[in-house]
């Protein structure tokens, strides 16, 4: 079981726990911005909220991690278009297929490392350019994700016993207790 804290004040809420120290930003009451919407959560609106260090940009990155699926589904497609753009000989296709295999062997840490080892990699037509525009092949790490689910059960759980205390204290008061 993991623990956690919700602690809010004007325009901040923060979060901290198990799953490490979390801080968003951006309304009056968050826990309006979190619940006012609808039910579940945001991962990329919220990632923008993040009030980590100086400056708004980049902060989302914080949240992410590498995505090894993702990297290999490109590395397929690319080496699928290769191998329909024109003709290969057998010792070239093996030297591309062996290129390709050993990229996803490495389990990079981070997008920036599997950028450039295809970058440093000698696959002919393989740019690392090419293979990592629109796809940055990382996912919203399992922290974050757990930290934002947290966020909206808290705030569920909070507004949900809010409204109990407030009907209960209508019945007593109703009961004359």
């Amino acid at each position: 079981m993991h623990r956690f804290d919700l602690v809010t004040w004007p325009g901040y809420l923060s979060v901290s726990g198990d799953m490490g120290e979390w801080v968003f930003t951006r309304i009056h009451d968050m826990f309006d911005f979190f619940v006012g919407r609808d039910a579940g959560i945001n991962p990329r609106y919220w990632s923008e909220k993040l009030a980590m260090g100086a400056g708004g940009s980049g902060l989302d990155k914080h949240c992410l991690e590498f995505d090894d699926d993702a990297f290999a589904k490109e590395l397929d497609e690319w080496h699928e278009s290769w191998l329909e753009d024109e003709e290969h000989d057998a010792s070239e296709i093996e030297d591309v297929k062996q290129g390709i295999s050993e990229l996803k062997g490495e389990h990079f840490s981070d997008s920036q490392a599997a950028y450039n080892a295809v970058f440093e990699s000698d696959i002919p037509g393989l740019y690392a350019y090419e293979l990592f525009e629109g796809n940055s092949c990382e996912r919203y790490s399992h922290h974050y994700l757990w930290i934002c689910y947290a966020v909206a059960w808290g705030i569920e759980r909070y507004k949900g016993q809010k409204l109990a205390n407030k009907a209960m204290n209508k019945f007593l008061s109703i009961r004359g207790v």
